[in-house]
């Protein structure tokens, strides 16, 4: 590794411009948004009193919520509406004794008192894992990479040094983005050839990096 980062070092300085900042926020029906580089819109705000005023059912499909974030949610909900109306349906047509619905609400009953445990217990775990990569990795990172920052720029002012800190600007957020990227996948190999797209790599730190193991 630190063979590795001797070339990434001794690579040539001349490395694409930065893009300039493209940030904007989009105003929609109950929600705004934001959209930085990669062109894509993440959630900024909620507008509580359209929200309070038309209701979940009537803003359900607008942006901002679980269903318009993509299609994964509306066809999950579709296909468990239509099994409980062909169960209904099932159920309907046949004769059940009394004995039966006992046994099937015996079953929903139980079901009431698990399914409020598991989710929590999901939503516990979800939010703690996430907390976790935002203190203990990309907040350490963060602070890191503004520090050296910071410093280069206070004892190298020199304009013949501007292309170092172009460098260590770029590899410091192409650290964090791909620390994102480990985080979100679970490939022990994470490819970094979407950070040239990006201008935070050049072709060959990111082959340089791409042949780490």
């Amino acid at each position: 590794w630190h063979g590795r980062t001797a070339d990434l070092v001794k690579m040539d300085t001349a490395a694409p411009p930065l893009r300039e900042p493209t940030f904007r926020k989009a105003h929609h029906w109950i929600s705004v948004v934001a959209v930085g580089l990669a062109g894509v819109e993440k959630m900024l705000s909620y507008d509580l009193s359209a929200l309070v005023k038309y209701g979940g059912y009537f803003s359900i499909l607008s942006v901002g919520t679980v269903f318009s974030t993509t299609s994964h949610t509306v066809r999950e909900v579709g296909s468990f509406a239509l099994l409980g109306l062909g169960v209904a349906a099932l159920v309907s047509q046949s004769n059940l004794q009394d004995s039966h619905v006992d046994d099937v609400l015996s079953i929903a009953v139980y079901l009431n008192r698990a399914v409020p445990f598991v989710l929590a217990l999901y939503l516990s775990l979800g939010l703690a894992r996430w907390w976790t990569l935002r203190t203990k990795a990309l907040g350490v990172l963060l602070a890191s990479s503004a520090n050296v920052v910071m410093q280069l720029v206070s004892f190298a002012p020199q304009r013949r040094y501007w292309k170092t800190h172009e460098k260590i600007y770029r590899l410091a957020m192409a650290s964090v983005l791909l620390v994102v990227k480990a985080a979100r996948t679970t490939d022990s190999h994470i490819r970094s050839d979407g950070l040239v797209t990006m201008n935070y790599l050049t072709e060959p730190e990111a082959a340089a990096l791409n042949a780490v193991p």
